[in-house]
């Protein structure tokens, strides 16, 4: 009973387990992706929904060539709630869970990162992969700072997707914030180098 995440089986109305490998590791890397529907922006290979799974996979693969056990978290069309995992089958089951992984889902990022925060343990890293600007998210961030596990929130500037095809300047689209901003049209490997490396100077 104790593996069974009763917050998702509540909001889902089926039950959801959690399988742990190494339920002592502290050293981990956590991969929150938003996929509710109402916060997606563009279409097709030019949307946030494509880009997160994108961002998902890439920061995924470099994290598991670092040694690090990855969970994946995501509450689109299908949940996927991944523990912490490493090694070849963990690779293959986060493309495999990402290959299938779609928009649709009706949980706010703010209730999806409240529901898991109690299994995010110190020393560990959290990436939230979302194009939803709700202030609370930073908020929760701190709290989770607090308690020794490093936050960072990659956000998909929403704006840039919807105006793809306009003669709006990136200037128009793109703010700035300290934090990891990508938009439509950015270089996503070099996004996420950039990405991996503020997270390794904030450890």
């Amino acid at each position: 009973l104790s593996h069974i995440h009763w917050p998702t089986t509540a909001r889902l109305g089926r039950l959801m387990t959690m399988e742990f490998e190494d339920d002592n590791a502290s050293n981990m890397a956590w991969i929150v992706l938003d996929l509710q529907e109402d916060v997606q922006a563009g279409a097709g290979e030019e949307s946030t929904e494509e880009y997160g799974v994108a961002i998902a996979a890439s920061l995924a693969m470099a994290l598991l060539d670092a040694d690090l056990p990855v969970a994946l978290i995501a509450a689109g069309r299908s949940p996927i709630n991944l523990a912490p995992g490493s090694g070849l089958d963990r690779r293959t089951e986060l493309l495999d869970a990402l290959a299938y992984a779609s928009a649709g889902g009706d949980i706010p990022i703010f209730d999806l990162l409240e529901d898991h925060r109690s299994e995010m343990r110190s020393g560990g890293q959290l990436f939230v992969v979302t194009p939803s600007e709700d202030p609370r998210v930073l908020e929760q961030l701190k709290g989770l700072g607090r308690s020794g596990v490093g936050g960072l929130r990659l956000l998909l500037h929403a704006l840039s997707f919807d105006r793809v095809g306009t003669s709006a300047s990136r200037d128009d689209v793109v703010p700035s914030a300290p934090e990891g901003w990508i938009s439509c049209g950015d270089d996503l490997g070099a996004s996420v180098a950039a990405i991996l490396d503020k997270a390794d100077q904030r450890r």
